[in-house]
């Protein structure tokens, strides 16, 4: 997630370092553009999404089937650890 200029939260997708707004139709053909000329170039490697617990469902489903429809046959979830793990909720 960024802050967008209105201070808002606007998801984005970082696919190789390089950020794609989540809801702007060029960037998420830009996307699946880079998606579908990974699925040809690692086609024994697993599409691997990171996300952490503000990241939308509908956005990593979306996600999925970007991947699936790129011809990866396998998708794995990460999450990163929270900075702060010192026992403090």
């Amino acid at each position: 997630l960024s802050r967008a200029e209105n201070g808002e939260r606007r998801e984005m997708i970082f696919f190789d370092d390089e950020p794609f707004a989540v809801g702007d139709g060029a960037a998420m053909r830009r996307l699946m553009r880079r998606v579908a000329q990974a699925a040809r170039t690692h086609t024994e490697m697993p599409f691997t999404i990171e996300a952490d617990k503000h990241v939308q469902h509908g956005t990593i489903i979306d996600l999925c089937e970007m991947a699936r429809a790129a011809g990866f046959t396998s998708v794995d979830l990460a999450t990163r650890q929270p900075e702060n793990v010192a026992g403090e909720r």
